[in-house]
């Protein structure tokens, strides 16, 4: 009995050990290999374009440095206009260096590095990269393009005999042409609102303009503005106080066409461009030159000057283009906006040249009596929801 008894502990013992030994294998989890630690990779700020190389001079070439003062359509029109007529008259002989200015600062470093670099010809597209491209040199040919006038700019002593390095071809359309075709595009329009940057070239359009559209009978009011808020004040005052706004061709206008529209549209204010580039951008109407004409005209007294003889002075060849809208057959003509049209609700387009224009041009634009009713909308549901 005794026997018996020592042998059922033991049994019982071992069935114990075996069914701890089965809850340890159950229990155990199968070891995985240790997950490397996450390392968070350092995100690289792209590196800005670096300066492209220098242009390696062949004999026999001709080597024109490009300062283009606004990357803008008016500017490329005139700039193909210009590469065009090279590429027909020298062909491969040409070589163009085309380079963006965008302020003052870049311009002048830009015409240093050309008149370095001995480049045979600047051909400066804007009136602050003219101003810098003068400063530089007095000695290299210097065309300008996109230009109102070289005398009041300081860059040329006469019109006819510019008496220095530089030369260039004149874009400001006809006055006379400008206020008529307002007087009959816009015929209820009798305040223009005029909006301009500082530049010396804008500030002599908006005189002209004023001069003579005032003896036709417009009251015009000037609005000057210095950065891109005074032109944003500008515009939202002329567009109160006048019945249409004129804005002239310069870089502070070139560079902020987005809100330019954004502000008058809205609005519903006509707005008339002295160019075709910045009509298609922000503007109801354009009445100016055709830039593309105005570059192979540049072209043509560039090669003029390009392939003189040695030791004559440039300016013997080339002088400053009177190329004005009434000396351009075909040049200058009254143009719209289709798309801007349809949304300010003008229809008077008859006679009127439509540009292409993207139809997504405006976007989510809302205009000013909208928002206005659905501010209201909003400000009351929020007074009757507390």
């Amino acid at each position: 009995m005794k026997n018996r008894e020592i042998m059922m502990r033991i049994t019982a013992l071992f069935l114990c050990g075996i069914l701890c030994l089965g809850a340890a294998a159950c229990g155990k989890k199968e070891e995985q290999p240790e997950e490397p630690e996450a390392v968070e990779e350092e995100v690289q700020e792209p590196e800005e374009d670096p300066e492209p190389p220098a242009i390696v001079h062949e004999e026999g070439k001709y080597y024109v440095g490009v300062i283009l003062e606004v990357d803008c359509e008016s500017y490329r029109t005139a700039l193909k206009g210009f590469q065009n007529t090279l590429s027909k008259e020298l062909g491969e002989k040409a070589v163009l260096d085309v380079r963006i200015g965008g302020d003052r600062k870049r311009c002048a470093e830009l015409a240093a590095r050309y008149v370095e670099e001995q480049d045979d010809m600047i051909l400066a597209i804007g009136t602050l990269a003219l101003d810098e491209a003068a400063k530089a040199t007095d000695t290299v040919p210097v065309m300008g393009l996109c230009v109102a006038d070289y005398v009041v700019t300081g860059a040329a002593a006469t019109r006819l005999e510019p008496g220095g390095n530089v030369t260039g071809v004149a874009d400001f359309p006809s006055v006379t042409g400008q206020y008529e075709f307002i007087q009959t595009a816009l015929p209820e329009a009798h305040k223009i609102g005029m909006v301009y940057g500082t530049e010396v070239d804008s500030t002599y359009q908006i005189e002209m303009f004023r001069r003579y559209a005032s003896e036709a009978g417009f009251e015009c009011i000037q609005y000057q503005a210095e950065d891109e808020e005074s032109l944003r004040q500008a515009l939202e005052k002329a567009c109160t106080e006048t019945d249409c706004i004129y804005l002239t061709t310069d870089a502070l206008i070139l560079n902020n066409t987005d809100m330019i529209r954004e502000i008058t549209v809205a609005r519903k204010q006509p707005v008339l461009a002295s160019d075709r580039g910045t009509c298609r951008a922000c503007a109801l109407l354009s009445y100016g030159v055709n830039y593309e004409q105005t570059g192979n005209q540049a072209g043509k007294m560039s090669v003029e000057i390009l392939t003189r003889n040695e030791g004559d002075h440039p300016a013997s060849y080339g002088r400053t283009s009177t190329m004005r809208a009434e000396t351009m057959k075909g040049t200058c003509g009254g143009f719209c906006n289709p798309v801007i049209a349809g949304a300010i609700g003008w229809e008077n387009t008859a006679g009127l040249r439509e540009l292409d224009v993207p139809a997504d041009l405006l976007g989510p634009v809302q205009d000013a009596e909208t928002a206005g009713e659905e501010d209201a909308a909003g400000a009351s549901d929020a007074e009757g929801g507390q």
